[in-house]
């Protein structure tokens, strides 16, 4: 399979909806009722797979980079050279852009129209 770079805009999206899906985990209680604020890397990549929205590895790593410098999320790097990543964990932050408390012009939300 041949990934593309996103464009700029899809990778403000990514971003966005990565957080989206931190919170939803974290609201649920689901995935982790240790820690609901983290999310495992398998967790992550499975579901933005299902939802035919994950990008690759190079976007992906980016987008964490770029969630982790605004710390809006905390990612858990592996250290052995691959630049893969354990887990990321919510941050305050985060819950603020998701929730529409704070804005960042480097993250976007699709925002679902209410029926």
């Amino acid at each position: 399979m041949v990934f593309r770079r996103l464009d700029p805009a899809r990778l403000r999206q990514l971003r966005g909806r990565i957080l989206q899906l931190l919170y939803l985990a974290a609201m649920s209680e689901a995935g982790n009722p240790e820690d609901p604020y983290t999310v495992s890397r398998g967790v992550l990549v499975g579901t933005l797979e299902h939802a035919s929205e994950l990008p690759s590895n190079e976007d992906l790593r980016g987008a964490l980079r770029v969630l982790e410098e605004k710390s809006a999320v905390r990612v858990t790097w592996r250290h052995d050279g691959s630049g893969d990543f354990v887990s990321l964990r919510l941050l305050s932050l985060g819950i603020d852009l998701v929730e529409g408390v704070a804005s960042d012009p480097s993250i976007s939300f699709t925002r679902r129209r209410e029926a």
